[in-house]
């Protein structure tokens, strides 16, 4: 099992990172979903360590980087760069949001469980 010790660092902030953060391979993860099922929550999350259910929904698409330290199977430190783009739910944006697909390693499939349309459309 790998033992994860995660390390938050600004996106904007790289001055003092250590050599491996800064050559650290990057994966980006898009949050996707409907509208006002929480996925702009999750977001902030990751990105400011806590939850609150009453975040703002994306208009467009916001991004944040999280760098996470792990220990590999032969016991040498390794970083990847988690870069986790949160996407607008509304059917308006949904043909700009497609945009952000694009490179992808990963995705957060969002839907509300008491909603079926919210379960269908997540296919």
């Amino acid at each position: 099992m790998v033992s994860l010790q995660e390390k938050q660092r600004s996106s904007s902030n790289l001055s003092g990172m250590s050599a491996l953060a800064a050559t650290a391979e990057t994966f980006k993860i898009i949050i996707i979903g409907e509208v006002c099922v929480g996925k702009s929550s999750i977001f902030a999350r990751v990105q400011k360590g806590s939850f609150d259910p009453f975040t703002k929904g994306t208009m467009n698409a916001h991004f944040a980087s999280k760098i996470v330290e792990y220990e590999d199977a032969d016991g040498s430190q390794q970083m990847v760069r988690l870069q986790f783009w949160d996407t607008a739910g509304n059917d308006r944006f949904r043909t700009m949001t497609k945009t952000y697909f694009k490179g992808a390693r990963g995705a957060i499939v969002v839907y509300d469980v008491t909603s079926k349309q919210s379960i269908v459309k997540s296919k």
